[in-house]
């Protein structure tokens, strides 16, 4: 694999459930700080604007993010999305959520970040969640699965989990 696959292969905490995952993923984000780790964070769903869902901090502080390498990150998304570069007809793209935008912008902001841990919490969930791209991630936590979103997950709790 190229390095650029496998940047934050191993160092990524995926967080799932119902309820209580913000609380875990600050948690743990507090924790990552306070040690004086580099870590990112992208928490689901964003307030206002998507950068509002990221977090940076390194050497025991937090970071700012700057809004406009923020945008030039997702323009660099969105181009790397057009297909036609040479593998379909020129007018190929995948178009993507606002959420699978910022996922993917985020992990990418992550590994050029170099952080040491991406704590990453999961979208609306289920198999098709766009943060179930990570590649072996460090560690997985599943906190309270209640009947939520039936109408797209399925309505059991094995079918949402």
């Amino acid at each position: 694999a190229k390095a650029r696959d496998v940047a934050l292969r191993g160092r990524c905490l995926h967080v799932a459930g119902t309820n209580g995952k913000g609380s875990v993923c600050a948690m743990m984000f507090a924790v990552c700080k306070h040690a004086g780790l580099r870590v990112g964070m992208l928490t689901s769903p964003h307030l206002l604007e998507p950068l509002d869902a990221i977090y940076l901090a390194g050497s025991g502080k937090n970071l700012p993010i700057e809004p406009k390498m923020w945008r030039m990150l997702e323009d660099e998304v969105q181009k790397a999305c057009c297909i036609g570069a040479g593998y379909a007809s020129e007018s190929a793209e995948v178009a993507l959520t606002v959420f699978e935008l910022q996922v993917v912008t985020a992990l990418l902001f992550f590994a050029r970040q170099q952080v040491d841990v991406a704590i990453i919490e999961v979208g609306m969930g289920g198999r098709d969640d766009a943060t179930n791209v990570l590649l072996e991630p460090a560690a997985c936590c599943i906190t309270s699965i209640a009947l939520d979103h039936e109408k797209f997950l399925g309505p059991t709790h094995e079918e949402i989990a």
